[in-house]
């Protein structure tokens, strides 16, 4: 399966509305493989990235949820 880093990264439906999501997964090199929503909402806030970003990230943790189950 799939870590969720790899899985935001092959979600090109999704790309364009949530870019700026999907670049910093791309990019941060220190980027989890969170186990919670709350683990990745806690990395993201400790980043210091803004609200869309948060509400880009929580889409992707959902559907990765539902993809994984």
């Amino acid at each position: 399966m799939q870590t969720f880093g790899e899985y935001v990264k092959t979600r090109s439906a999704w790309r364009e509305k949530h870019e700026r999501f999907v670049w910093s997964v791309e990019r941060d090199k220190d980027f989890p493989q969170p186990q919670s929503w709350a683990a990745l909402r806690d990395y993201l806030i400790a980043k210091k990235a803004s609200e869309d970003v948060i509400q880009s990230a929580h889409f992707f943790w959902q559907k990765y949820i539902q993809y994984s189950s």
